[in-house]
Parts: C-alpha cells; sequence; structure tokens
C-alpha cells in the first residue's frame, strides 16, 4: 500500500508542477495533399517531437517565413524540454517578428514567455508581462498565474488577494482546486484547504457531485470523495475523471477490489483505457504483483497521452524497484528526469535510485 500512496502523492505534484505551463494550443492542419511546412512542424510539436519540430522551424526562419509562428514553436518547444532560457529568448524573437500577428497570438506568445519566466527563476519579469495580460481587467486565468508567482516568490499576501479575487467572482471548481494545489506544494496546505470547502459548501460556479467528491478526494477525506464520486459515476457512467478518482479513492481506503472493478470497467473505453491501465497497475502493485503492474504499465503507455504517460513511467520505476532491478530503474528514472525536469518527486527518485545496486 505505500507504493500506492507514493504515487498518488507524486501524480498531485506533477499536476502542481504543470500548472505554470500552458497547453500548446496549434492551428489545425489542413487535408495531407494541403499541409504547409509550417503545419508540419506544428504536427511534430504537438506529438511530442519537440527535436525534430525545432529543426523545421529553424528551416523556416532560415527562408524567411512565418518568422513569429516559428520562434514561438522553437520556444514551446524548449520550454517542455526544460530549456528555459533558451525558450526565453524564442518567445521574444516571437513578439519582435509580431507585428501583424492577432491579438489572440501575441497574448498565448506572452503566456508562454511568462511561464519560461517562472520556469527560469525571473519571477519579476513574468509579474510584469502577467500585469500586461491583465490590462486592468478581470482575467481569473493570469490572476491566477499571477498569485501563484506571488506564493513561489514569497509574497503570500498578494497571493492571496489574486486567488481572493477569483474566489469572489463565482469560480470553477477546477480553479479552485488549482488555487489548493499551489498552496500545498508551497508548503501551505491547511491555507489552501479553504479553496476546496468553497467547492462543498457549493459556493462555485459548477456545484455538483463530482466536484464535491473531487474536492473531498484532495482533502484526502476518501471516504466522502467515495460516496460523492460514486454517484457522480452513476449519474454520468462515461465521466472519466470522476471514475478514475473513484477508482483511487478506494485505493486509499484499501479496499482493492472495488478499486479494481471501477479500473476494469474502463479497459474497453478508448478515452479511458491508458488511465483504467493505471489504476490498475496501482491495484496490482497495492496486491505486491508488481510483475502484473508493470504488464498493465505497458498496455496503458501503448495508447497514453502525455499527462497519463508520466503518472505511468513513474509508475514503473517503483515497480521496477520493488523487483530489485535497480539498473533498469536508474535508467527509466534518468529517462523520467530529462523529460519531466520539473517533477521534484522524480528527481528525488533518480537520486535514490544512483546510490543503489
Amino acid at each position: 500500500m505505500e507504493a500506492v500512496r507514493r504515487y498518488l502523492a507524486m501524480r498531485k505534484g506533477l499536476l502542481c508542477a504543470a500548472l505554470l505551463i500552458l497547453p500548446v494550443f496549434l492551428a489545425g492542419c489542413g487535408e495531407e495533399k494541403e499541409r504547409e511546412p509550417i503545419e508540419l512542424a506544428g504536427e511534430l510539436l504537438e506529438s511530442g517531437n519537440y527535436e525534430e519540430a525545432r529543426k523545421s522551424y529553424e528551416e523556416l526562419i532560415a527562408e524567411g517565413s512565418n518568422l513569429a509562428e516559428s520562434w514561438r514553436g522553437i520556444g514551446i518547444s524548449q520550454l517542455m524540454e526544460g530549456s528555459y532560457a533558451d525558450a526565453c529568448i524564442s518567445f521574444e524573437k516571437s513578439l519582435l517578428n509580431a507585428d501583424d500577428a492577432d491579438p489572440a497570438f501575441i497574448r498565448d506568445t506572452k503566456f508562454y514567455l511568462a511561464s519560461s519566466r517562472v520556469k527560469h527563476g525571473e519571477y519579476e519579469k513574468a509579474l510584469v508581462l502577467y500585469e500586461e495580460l491583465l490590462n486592468g481587467n478581470y482575467d481569473a486565468e493570469v490572476l491566477f498565474l499571477r498569485g501563484s508567482v506571488y506564493l513561489s516568490s514569497g509574497e503570500p499576501e498578494k497571493a492571496a488577494e489574486d486567488f481572493g479575487r477569483i474566489a469572489d467572482n463565482n469560480p470553477s471548481s477546477d480553479l479552485m482546486i488549482r488555487i489548493y494545489e499551489v498552496y500545498r506544494s508551497c508548503g501551505r496546505k491547511l491555507e489552501g484547504t479553504a479553496y476546496l470547502e468553497k467547492i462543498i459548501k457549493g459556493a462555485v460556479s459548477d456545484e455538483s457531485d463530482s466536484s464535491r467528491g473531487s474536492a473531498y478526494y484532495y482533502l484526502e477525506d476518501y471516504e466522502n470523495a467515495k460516496n460523492n464520486l460514486a454517484m457522480a459515476v452513476k449519474e454520468s457512467p462515461e465521466d472519466v475523471s470522476s471514475m478514475m478518482l473513484l477508482g483511487r479513492s478506494y485505493l486509499a481506503l484499501g479496499e482493492t477490489e472495488n478499486a479494481r472493478a471501477v479500473f476494469t470497467a474502463r479497459l474497453d473505453k478508448d478515452a479511458a483505457k491508458a488511465a483504467a491501465c493505471d489504476g490498475l497497475a496501482l491495484c496490482d502493485m497495492a496486491d505486491g504483483n508488481y510483475e502484473g503492474a508493470l504488464e498493465m504499465i505497458r498496455q496503458g503507455l501503448s495508447c497514453a497521452d502525455e499527462m497519463t504517460a508520466a503518472g505511468l513511467y513513474y509508475n514503473e520505476i517503483i515497480a521496477l524497484e520493488y523487483l530489485g532491478q535497480w539498473n533498469e530503474a536508474r535508467e527509466k528514472a534518468a529517462a523520467y528526469v530529462r523529460q519531466y525536469s520539473a517533477d521534484e518527486d522524480g528527481a528525488k527518485e533518480y537520486a535514490f535510485l544512483v546510490t543503489r545496486g
């Protein structure tokens, strides 16, 4: 059961580490015969093939075409690979060449630049960008990001002001959970619980069994989480997020067979298969069946998106540790740290493994 608790804690940490990186929104690609080089580069970027994407964008820059888009594409690749200083430079070059770009492009690029500044430790420069993005207006997403920077850089009063504005403006449960996660990651968990309690009290725009169950889950009140999430799943059987949290609540309560039943029910659903494999691997680990866990992990990785893959890769390292396969675990951990450089738990796991075997 200890392996499961370590994994669940890691997933929370990984989510928090990803909070300040915006998702990559790329223009849709045309039909196969009409695709332009800029679209092909975008496909490589979206698929996570950052090195090849970067080369494609560099070729476009050498030709003098699509400069703003190409520098931004290079910046996103560098940001996702952990080359934060280089990413800052690339996003600045994108903005310098964005005179004719639409306001949405410039806004998104500033978001990426601010995220790179934060990751590079340049908090003051990031705060300037967030101030520009706010421009005196209310924007919950920008306030959340700015508040996160304030909290991380030792200005909790300013963070509370930004987060409080969000909480007072009919917030979503997702934002309340994200604020809690920032507080938790900064060692101020108690302050963050107030935002989860807003969900439980119904002071959110999307009150539901699912949102209440999620809040109870992050509060580690797994019994109430289980009860609310079970109702959410009964009302909406296709709600994958509630289904997965329900299974994890069962696991946290030691009800492995109930968790296994929840995850097994999702194996035939394409959108949930990788997460279901992830959950079943946890069940196997809770039962001490680490070989079985590895098999479920391999199945999950064959169809996982990036976030689910991160959990599966980490889980794989833990399973290999318990099997005493130190060399392979160490190699996997080294690769994990390269891919997910912001995850402190992964770094700790790798530091542990280099002392073994």
